[in-house]
């Protein structure tokens, strides 16, 4: 189960942890990482990065699928997004240790691109 934090509460009223359905997506052997985004969103988006070369409409389709016979409505993707591993935004999106950057997704599901870098606070000295 997720840290009681990253609790999100979809735009219908329901509670959904997304570290527990990002960990059953990435059952799929083929997906390098998977984050999904919910809150206050009318349906849950996924991001989902496949490996390098693999089929996009295939994978989409075995997502789909996965999502249909093992995950409840709610916890499900209604909204797919793919990216290969080999996107330069992989990077910027998740953390090296594979951690979505929440914001990051966020922004980059609903505007197709990542969120700004916040940029870095210079202390000087004296």
């Amino acid at each position: 189960t997720g840290r009681r934090k990253n609790l999100v509460i979809t735009a219908g009223g329901r509670n959904l942890s997304p570290e527990w359905v990002e960990a059953r997506y990435r059952e799929l052997g083929f997906l390098r990482e998977a984050a999904v985004i919910a809150e206050g969103l009318p349906e849950v988006h996924g991001l989902f990065v496949v490996e390098t070369g693999l089929d996009h409409h295939s994978a989409r389709r075995r997502i789909e699928e996965f999502g249909r016979t093992r995950l409840s409505d709610i916890e499900r993707a209604a909204v797919i997004h793919l990216m290969s591993a080999d996107d330069p935004d992989y990077a910027r999106l998740f953390t090296v240790t594979g951690r979505p950057r929440r914001d990051a997704v966020r922004s980059h599901v609903l505007t197709g691109r990542p969120a700004a870098t916040p940029p870095t606070q210079i202390k000087e000295t004296a």
